[in-house]
């Protein structure tokens, strides 16, 4: 990590700087790649054009090569979460560079399409212009329990929530949801926990720093407005080596939301 602080130098940087992503995407989360992802950022902040462009093409090659399911070099055991530790690591340090966080938002996701046909050609890709879609914005609470768990469900669902057996229709205002959504003009996400770190374009929620973009949906039930989400989960990596087979009927579930 020492070697980040000649990163800058005109006559050094060609050599630091790989060795350091090289650091950093050894696909081992823990403290040296830990620090070596800060030291990247660190030298970003100050570094001339030449440095960020340079870095830019570099870390966008490694971003792109970060793989799905990433296992420990010694045991070769899985490690939970690694590939989307290590993706915002780098996602984060390429939106310092230029066109990085354009690159990050056209790499190709994972969609429940996708997933069940194992086909590349039914991932989503940004075309790296937003998609207007005006009837999706605005402020949305979550608000159905349980969940549906298949697209039958959901109409179900949402009238025994509109119209439920004792009789007491909801309030208009949700008070302490679960979560909350605010789908900004500019195709960002706000006031989200959930979905803190995607964006949107046109009926798509996409994950910034994940391998999963989400499908969207409004319907008016009972003269409420309702989003409702795919749940995703299927950028989850396996915890082993086993071949799984997807059932053709699997279905993430969904997240519902009404306007507020």
């Amino acid at each position: 990590v020492a070697l980040a602080k000649i990163a800058n130098d005109p006559e050094q940087y060609k050599i630091v700087l790989p060795v350091i992503v090289d650091q950093a995407a050894s696909f081992r989360v823990e403290s040296s790649t830990t620090r070596a992802s800060a030291a990247i950022a660190e030298a970003m902040k100050d570094a001339s054009p030449n440095v960020k462009e340079f870095a830019s093409s570099l870390m966008q090659k490694t971003f792109s090569e970060i793989p799905s399911v990433i296992k420990e070099p010694n045991t070769g055991a899985l490690i939970s979460s690694a590939s989307s530790t290590i993706r915002s690591r780098f996602g984060s340090i390429l939106q310092l560079l230029p066109d990085g966080e354009e690159f990050v938002k056209t790499v190709p996701r994972t969609t429940l399409k996708s997933f069940l046909s194992g086909k590349d050609s039914d991932m989503y890709v940004y075309s790296g212009k937003l998609t207007p879609n005006k009837e999706l914005m605005g402020k949305w609470a979550w608000c159905i329990y349980p969940q549906p768990n298949k697209p039958s469900e959901v109409e179900p669902y949402i009238e025994s929530w509109v119209n439920p057996k004792n009789g007491s229709a909801p309030s208009q205002i949700i008070e302490n949801p679960k979560d909350t959504i605010e789908i900004l003009p500019d195709g960002k996400i706000g006031q989200s926990n959930y979905f803190r770190g995607y964006f949107w374009s046109g009926d798509m929620m996409i994950a910034l720093h994940e391998d999963q973009a989400l499908k969207m949906e409004l319907r008016t039930i009972g003269g409420r407005e309702f989003l409702i989400i795919e749940r995703g989960g299927f950028n989850t990596p396996p915890t082993s080596d086993d071949e799984v087979k997807i059932p053709k009927d699997w279905h993430c579930g969904y997240h519902v939301y009404v306007r507020q």
